[in-house]
């Protein structure tokens, strides 16, 4: 937004002001979020869900051919049949309900359940499911099977016919089958349904169940008791109505996987009665009825240490070849403990040659118990074999085609990675014929795709910028237009470290073309004639927009146009577009354009209609549909309509110059009313660069750790939002010059009071905050969330959440020191602020939690007790047991508050609160929250 139109905003507002609220806590509560919205499968519904931040939300239900819409209140999770006969999902108690079991210390146990609905659209009635213990809809079928909480009906005298009362209104009666005997179990009733026949099969004494993918068989196992207690798996087909396979009782027993031609399942089960249960993997073929057993000793592949793991997902390829299941060491019968507890020592060694430091082994530590090597069953030659280990890793996939598969071997650059990134990788090429592995290459920081066939593997080279591809067959290395004016590698704002690919893609089928693209371009890479072939050339001649290459089925193996749509985003105005690419000549078509925000886009399967969500600063992204011809049918959403009665800020698009002359962007968020002749309070934001964000809404919601710019605008702030670009070495001095130089310029073109400004940031942010009030006296107050202060004892810190070293942050990454403590330590000096607190002269409130897993929290009490020392004006708010971004909602309502206290009262001349004035003592904790006025 220009000048002018700021200045025509500001006139224009006067007459509706008087009648609107300004922002603050209180509007949080109202303020709504649309969730998990989607299609129906045959795309004749759209179904999402409107929460409030507290209290219950409806789920809702568009009818695209009529425009109703039906509503369903504390509604969630819908589920639907694949031929839009039914839609299922459950119904919460009700938020106060659940809040008075909790406040009435009920035990959880006896907390009132979800209920389960069934919303049946064949004849638009509505069931209520009672007592489940849990529902499955099949993925793309038509069928609903669910767990009753109890097991009766099945076992009774057989001379006697039970029905069940079905429907709150005339029902349909259903035979239910009998025994004479009673059976003893853990399990419960299951029960099958659909929209046409309701009931179709029960059974008792189930303790879980499982539908192929398609619906058309149930896999449910049954558990009884007895001497020794027997678990027993069968395979039911929906459609037949009949059963297809009742497995052998056994003493342990898993839920199968489908192959996608249902011909196979795979599941695990085991006869071992002993602590440590070893279980084997089955493989049964409907065709010829026929079990095959993996795992047991006997075989070659095994042995008395090896076992088939549960904590492998079962993987058959789609293509019907493979099975992918884990291996892994037995786990050995723990020997009696002969030692009291206070006998035992309990230390860490930490050594220096550790691959991985003692922090991140004891984070890893759950993980690494249950790791297990990949192991494949080939049906084409009935072979058994080993794909992975612990220093080579894979990622199966489901819809892999070919006979080779990526392996990563991280191993020999483990303990450089505590202080490089991006991290190395030896590559492989593994073979599932045979399991045989063939270095690809070594050392790459940026690891690459091999293609679906195994012939190609493309990479990135961060030293040569430019996509790089090795033809396998003749291991021939060729490089894609390196050295050209086309730029692919990602901006890297002055991290010092080699850059990845700005975007990553993959191969077309038959893989003659491969995807690379520039920020602004979009190329076909035509293998065999070396060529370069320009898709969006047409659709963005000028290189205006950043172009993103999005696909519509994010699990596609291959790349192709009826997949694929492109969004655009102005660089200089933030609108945005979408485009689909017609053919690889590069001809287009424009589907939708506007000054505003996309963040989400899906199409319905049969492509006939399009549903997506825009916005702006002042409009909440709701959902919109669109047709086959990409016009906007209707707005199908509205989620806050209680935004009119308050006090909407706007924001404007600014652009300035540094003392150095580089040219810079920032947001500047200005209230709803700007009288002429006053000036305001300030507050300045930032991160890194933020300017693409013109066109977000922003929420009013409690705060996790930063302020909202349309809440203080909304109160009478001017907000600007700076961008800061980076030079390695100078992280502090960067920030200065980006955000003293932009504030300068705001104070000169807009209604400023240059006395008073105000500074905020968190984590990176809270760390630049903390630096720059050491570096100017312009502020007249400053928040610092999880700030670091000191970087010489941070970089060998500890990241508690994965328990890495710090080192790599200030030699590679975001810190941007580029030198390890001891090459650089004058610039880790002149880079942390607790060296240069005695020239601080600004207010300082410090949020830094002993939770907190990225950034210790130590670093922000160094900080703290330095401006103690001092003697200079510092708060610390530590909320016990949470995270570097808040996480518990009573939490982020009283940062909120406070935040908004300390500003207020340094920028906007009102008096301080208690807890500003006194603090609050531990012996009042809990008690008082300090947050009046007048004591």
């Amino acid at each position: 937004m220009s000048r002018l139109l700021f200045t025509f905003f500001l006139i224009s507002c006067f007459s509706v002001y008087s009648q609107l609220k300004p922002i603050d806590h209180t509007a949080y509560d109202s303020w709504k979020r649309i969730e998990r919205h989607t299609f129906s499968p045959k795309g004749n519904f759209v179904s999402y869900e409107i929460i409030p931040l507290k209290g219950d939300g409806f789920l809702y239900l568009y009818n695209n051919n009529t425009h109703k819409l039906d509503s369903f209140p504390r509604g969630k999770e819908a589920k639907w049949a694949s031929d839009e006969s039914f839609l299922v999902y459950t119904q919460t108690p009700g938020y106060d309900t659940l809040r008075k079991c909790e406040l009435n210390k009920v035990a959880k146990s006896k907390w009132p359940k979800d209920s389960v609905f069934v919303v049946d659209l064949s004849n638009d009635t509505l069931l209520k499911l009672n007592k489940l213990k849990t529902f499955e809809v099949a993925e793309k079928g038509n069928v609903l099977a669910y767990l009753l909480d109890h097991n009766k009906l099945i076992e009774n005298d057989p001379d006697k016919v039970k029905y069940k009362r079905l429907w709150y209104w005339p029902f349909k009666k259903v035979k239910v089958s009998s025994s004479t005997k009673r059976i003893s179990s853990d399990g419960n009733r299951m029960v099958v349904w659909n929209a046409m026949d309701q009931i179709i099969f029960e059974a008792n004494h189930v303790v879980s169940f499982k539908f192929s993918e398609n619906g058309e068989h149930l896999a449910y196992i049954q558990h009884k008791n007895g001497k020794k207690d027997t678990l027993q798996m069968t395979i039911w087909n929906t459609n037949s109505k009949s059963e297809i396979h009742q497995f052998p009782k056994v003493q342990s027993q898993k839920l199968p996987f489908w192959s996608k031609d249902l011909s196979k399942i795979a599941f695990l089960s085991g006869n071992d009665t002993s602590e440590i249960k070893r279980m084997t993997l089955n493989v049964y073929t409907f065709l010829d009825m026929k079990t095959r057993v993996i795992g047991d000793t006997l075989e070659p592949e095994f042995d008395t240490r090896l076992a088939v793991s549960e904590n492998r997902e079962l993987l058959f390829t789609d293509n019907g070849k493979y099975l992918f299941f884990g291996v892994a060491e037995m786990k050995q019968k723990a020997e009696k403990d002969t030692l009291l507890e206070s006998e035992k020592v309990n230390v860490d060694v930490w050594h220096y040659l550790d691959e991985k430091i003692q922090p991140q082994q004891l984070v890893e530590l759950k993980e690494v118990k249950k790791y297990s090597d990949w192991y494949v069953l080939n049906f084409e030659t009935d072979s058994v074999f080993q794909v992975s280990a612990d220093s080579l890793r894979i990622r199966p996939k489901k819809n892999w085609e070919g006979d080779y598969l990526l392996a990563l071997n991280p191993k020999p650059y483990r303990i450089e990675s505590q202080w490089k990134s991006p991290s190395k990788d030896d590559v492989y090429r593994v073979s599932l014929k045979d399991g045989k592995t063939e270095l690809i290459k070594k050392a790459v920081e940026n690891s690459g795709n091999l293609s679906p066939s195994g012939r190609y593997y493309d990479y990135f080279d961060g030293k040569s910028v430019c996509h790089r591809l090795i033809d396998l067959e003749n291991g021939k290395d060729m490089a894609i237009d390196c050295g050209s004016k086309n730029n692919y590698a990602e901006w890297l704002n002055g991290l010092p470290m080699l850059p990845d690919a700005s975007s990553r893609h993959g191969f077309f089928r038959g893989e003659k073309l491969v995807i690379v693209a520039t920020e602004f371009q979009v190329f076909a890479y035509d293998i065999a004639n070396s060529q370069l072939l320009p898709l969006t050339q047409k659709l963005n001649p000028n290189n205006e927009m950043k172009l993103e290459w999005l696909t519509w089925e994010s699990d596609s193996l291959f790349e192709d146009l009826s997949n694929v749509y492109i969004k655009g985003r102005n660089e200089k105005t933030k609108a945005e577009s979408l485009f689909l690419l017609k053919n690889l000549e590069g001809d287009f078509l424009k589907i939708w354009s506007d000054d505003a925000k996309v963040n989400s886009v899906e199409r319905s399967k049969d492509g006939a209609k399009f549903l997506f969500r825009k916005m702006t600063v002042t409009q909440y992204p709701d959902l919109w549909l669109m047709d086959a011809d990409f016009k906007e049918i209707a707005k199908i959403s509205t989620t806050n309509p209680q935004q009119a009665e308050y006090a909407w800020p706007g924001v404007t698009l600014v652009n300035w110059k540094t003392k150095s002359g580089e040219s810079l962007e920032g947001l500047l968020y200005f209230p709803n009313q700007v009288a002429k002749g006053l000036q305001y309070p300030m507050l300045v934001y930032y991160y890194e660069t933020m300017s693409e964000n013109l066109h977000n809404y922003q929420s009013p919601r409690p705060s996790a750790s930063t302020i909202n710019p349309v809440e203080y605008a909304s109160a009478g702030y001017f907000v600007f939002i700076p961008n800061i670009h980076y030079q390695a070495g100078k992280p502090g001095q960067s920030a200065f010059d980006c955000v003293v130089s932009g504030t300068d310029f705001i104070t000169q073109n807009y209604p400023i009071d240059t006395k008073r400004l105000g500074l905020q940031g968190q984590s990176w942010g809270g760390y630049q905050t903390v630096q720059l009030i050491t570096m100017t006296n312009k502020f007249a107050a400053a928040e610092a969330g999880a700030p670091v202060g000191n970087m010489t004892s941070a970089y060998g810190g500890i990241r508690w959440g994965t328990g890495i070293n710090r080192q790599f942050q200030y030699e590679s990454t975001q810190s941007r020191i580029g030198k390890n403590l001891w090459e650089g330590r004058d610039a880790y000096l002149a880079n942390s602020p607790v060296f240069h607190l005695d020239k601080v002269t600004t207010p300082l409130l410090i949020m830094h939690n002993d939770k907190d897993g990225a950034v210790p929290w130590y670093q922000g009490i160094e900080i703290y007790t330095g401006m103690r020392r001092l003697g200079k004006p510092c708060w610390l708010l530590n909320y016990n047991d949470d995270d570097h971004n808040l996480t518990k909602l009573a939490n982020k309502y009283d940062l909120s508050i406070r935040m908004r206290q300390f500003f207020d009262h340094y920028l906007m001349g009102k008096p301080a609160p208690l807890w500003m004035v006194k603090g609050i003592p531990a012996l009042e904790k809990g008690k008082t929250m300090g947050y009046e006025i007048d004591f």
